[in-house]
């Protein structure tokens, strides 16, 4: 058995809840179940960066949140996505703020 093959990954897809190992509201909204198809292999610890291709070094990843980490850690995925949060609910609120329809 290979770390490519379908049925592992359906054993990490059930192991996983369903979902993407990192935060995610991919297609369907935070912490919700994606169809297996939607998840893509991720190593852990890039194997560009010495990451071993081993079961304990993978995951699935939504290719939205698997695009965002490339070689990075998870913790610098989590880093990124709170920076790109934090952006998004900055914009928000200032189309809010400039409103002409605000009461």
């Amino acid at each position: 058995m290979t770390p490519r093959d379908p049925y592992l990954k359906y054993i990490f897809y059930c192991a996983q809840g369903r979902r993407c190992a990192a935060p995610c509201d991919y297609r369907t909204g935070l912490g919700k179940h994606l169809p297996m198809d939607d998840l893509e292999w991720d190593h852990i610890e890039a194997e560009s960066k010495g990451g071993p291709d081993t079961l304990g070094n993978l995951q699935l990843l939504c290719e939205d949140r698997n695009k965002i980490k490339s070689d990075l850690s998870m913790q610098h995925l989590h880093y990124e996505l709170a920076i790109r949060r934090a952006a998004w609910q900055g914009l928000m609120q200032g189309i809010q703020d400039a409103s002409p329809w605000r009461g």
